[in-house]
């Protein structure tokens, strides 16, 4: 009888601990959906349709995992190498939280957003101010895949956001497109605060004389919520540090708000939700102008076109801004000395030819500049030299860039591989090549004279300017690194095949566009 009834009992109890079973994952599931909901409630509650608006904007990263505060990578799989070595990042980067956690440094972590349209200022920016200056806690947030497994190839930390259609594309400043990638950013310093870290977001368009944070870090000395950089009068939202509290967290909260219901882009968010708290105890700082300068103070106001000319002893940040596209920013760059991206060999004089000239002191005017710089490419395309720019007029003969007068967008879209700036000989990064070089200078007079040694001299007279075919004869044997034009006012008439002639003035028309120093408009 005990036998059967053991055999009785024994799926009774099976029975028993199964359903025991199901009750305590039912409790387990509770527990956790409890500890998630309060987690969420931690954080400002985003209605439905805002929700709805982020997701078609394809920024998942602004679900319930940015409302949790930071997990700690497990130490089995945490990299034992540095961000410096390769490899690192994409296998470590499955989240935003673990590149957060992986690249910060005293809880503190310099956040770039960048898209592929903008790559070559990305890559200079990482050259000329973050390996420069040995800062390594940084992180480029892209909205390209592509760019993104380009940088974990060049071992500089990235993570993909979101997902952008349109990020091979250069937005215009205030178009749809534009106010869409600024306000990424919004989201990223949003979910980045609320993970419990102090942030020093910056644009690419920047110039570092030295590593930023510290500096920063002292003006706001634990007070303030956010510092930022002044363009002009207001904050400038592409560089700004902000310390994770409860009252910079408001601030990019309004800010995500704008960004959902307005077509305002995160500038002018910015300046409008520091205004509204500041009058509820928000503490900021305007970092100062005499160290943090905007383009329109550091390039323009106080005139700074060419690299080694009035130099900024207290500048620690430039902003390359107040100017329109990146052709513009670039070639501004490049004759500051404030460009090193050579991936197209800009800085290379081997296996090249180059012509230079300087503009007329008795006839300073952008006409007859204009007309020297014409004569130059035509030069340049006939023994396919490339033209190093000369300085330019401007009012009050002053010296300046073809920033003042020349569309450069159009100019590169024409010339872009024809031509170097005015600064490309005293390069720093040229100063070895160029010792090697040789050159001879050019002469066109209008009477014979006698020529001086290591000079040339060729006399128009009455027969007037050269054309392609005559100016071939002159110097088609010449192998000088550097053709030096003293002066071309009378350098050349025509190119004698009347294709190639018509090819020429059809591509000037197009190419040398008079413009603004801003560029404003072509």
């Amino acid at each position: 009888m005990v036998q059967n009834s053991a055999a009785r009992i024994c799926p009774i109890d099976a029975f028993v601990r199964q359903i025991v079973a199901i009750v305590l994952l039912f409790f387990n599931a509770v527990v956790w959906l409890k500890l998630g909901m309060t987690s969420q409630k931690q954080c400002v509650e985003i209605d439905a349709v805002q929700e709805d608006h982020l997701e078609a904007q394809g920024s998942s990263m602004l679900k319930a995992s940015s409302t949790k505060k930071k997990e700690s990578t497990p130490a089995s799989t945490k990299p034992a190498t540095t961000p410096s070595q390769a490899g690192t990042y994409k296998d470590h980067f499955s989240t935003y939280a673990s590149s957060l956690e992986y690249i910060s440094q005293n809880n503190t972590v310099f956040l770039i957003f960048v898209d592929l349209a903008v790559r070559r200022t990305a890559i200079n920016f990482h050259m000329t101010s973050l390996e420069r200056h040995g800062i390594s806690n940084y992180l480029f947030v892209t909205s390209s895949n592509t760019l993104c497994v380009e940088f974990w190839g060049k071992s500089i930390p990235c993570y993909i956001y979101v997902e952008e259609k349109n990020s091979n594309k250069l937005s215009s400043y205030g178009s749809k497109d534009f106010i869409k990638k600024m306000n990424i950013r919004t989201y990223m310093i949003l979910e980045t605060l609320r993970s419990g870290y102090d942030i020093l977001h910056t644009d690419a368009d920047m110039y570092y004389y030295g590593n930023p944070l510290p500096r920063v870090k002292q003006i706001c000395n634990k007070k303030c919520s956010l510092a930022a950089l002044i363009d002009w009068k207001t904050l400038n939202a592409g560089f700004v540090y902000v310390r994770s509290t409860n009252e910079s967290i408001k601030v990019y909260e309004i800010m995500k708000h704008i960004a959902d219901t307005t077509g305002k882009d995160d500038q002018v968010a910015l300046n409008t939700a520091v205004n509204q708290r500041s009058k509820s105890g928000l503490h900021y700082e305007k970092l100062p102008k005499s160290e943090f300068k905007c383009g329109k103070f550091f390039y323009e106001l106080e005139r700074r076109n060419f690299g080694g000319e009035n130099p900024c002893k207290t500048c620690l940040v430039v902003h390359n801004n107040f100017i329109v596209g990146m052709a513009a920013k670039e070639y501004r760059a490049k004759e500051m000395f404030q460009w090193e991206f050579n991936e197209d060999k800009y800085f290379s004089v081997e296996g090249h030819k180059f012509l230079s000239y300087m503009n007329s002191e008795t006839d300073a005017s952008w006409t007859s500049d204009k007309q020297r710089l014409r004569i130059a490419f035509a030069i340049g395309q006939v023994f396919n030299r490339t033209v190093i720019l000369p300085k330019f007029h401007c009012p009050n003969n002053r010296p300046c860039s073809l920033l003042y007068h020349m569309s450069i967008m159009k100019l590169d879209q024409h010339f872009g591989t024809k031509y170097k700036v005015s600064t490309f000989l005293r390069n720093p990064l040229l100063v070895d090549a160029v010792k090697s070089m040789t050159s001879i200078e050019v002469s066109f007079v209008s009477n014979t004279t006698k020529t001086a040694p290591g000079k040339l001299e060729f006399n128009i007279g009455a027969n007037g300017s050269p054309d392609s075919k005559t100016i071939f004869e002159w110097l088609g044997n010449r192998d000088e690194d550097i053709l030096v034009f003293k002066d071309l006012k009378n350098g050349f008439s025509k190119f004698v095949d009347s294709a190639e002639n018509d090819s020429f003035n059809q591509k000037c028309k197009e190419g040398l566009v008079d413009s603004v120093y801003r560029q404003t408009r072509s």
